[in-house]
């Protein structure tokens, strides 16, 4: 979904545990795109195909993405190799493991936002953040915009939970 279309800038403010951060993009309209993610973080002892015997220089590699070992022969050697998201693994990352090898899982939550000229932050947060869009100096969406004296000189509050406090007091000044 894009937001700020037309406007000169957005204010993306991402909340995550207790903290938020706000991240200024010019160049709107954004999209703000947030998705779960697989790291895989392989443990072990590399495999010497020379000699079937253990490499000393592994201790762990991070995969990004779902990792499942397959089985190889390479030479007389039965070992292990990484699959990622069912891609063997290429490059610097084609390390043979012995049967022994451990993989331990997580998913990470990726927050991408991009404007016109492409990507402009690509961050990831290991609990699922929540995200407000404002553009220029408006405030978000289900939000009032209240003047007062301190800087920047407006706040914005949430017309949801204004609503509620509203309707309590309402509840509680009617019995």
């Amino acid at each position: 979904m894009a937001f700020c279309s037309g406007k000169s800038k957005a204010i993306v403010a991402v909340t995550s545990n207790g903290e938020t951060l706000k991240y200024i993009i010019d160049n709107p309209p954004v999209d703000v795109i947030l998705i779960p993610k697989d790291v895989s973080i392989v443990s072990g002892q590399g495999l010497n195909v020379d000699n079937c015997g253990g490499l000393n220089n592994y201790g762990s590699i991070t995969y990004n993405g779902y990792v499942e070992m397959v089985g190889i022969t390479v030479g007389n050697c039965n070992g292990l190799k990484p699959s990622v998201d069912g891609v063997l693994s290429p490059g610097t990352d084609d390390v043979y493991y012995p049967p022994t090898v451990s993989i331990s899982r997580s998913v990470v939550w990726e927050l991408t936002i991009s404007n016109t000229g492409g990507v402009a932050h690509r961050i990831r947060y290991p609990n699922k953040p929540v995200y407000e869009v404002s553009c220029d100096d408006d405030c978000p969406e289900g939000s009032h915009k209240c003047t007062h004296n301190k800087y920047p000189g407006y706040c914005c509050v949430p017309c949801k939970e204004v609503a509620n406090r509203i309707n309590n007091i309402a509840q509680k000044v009617g019995r």
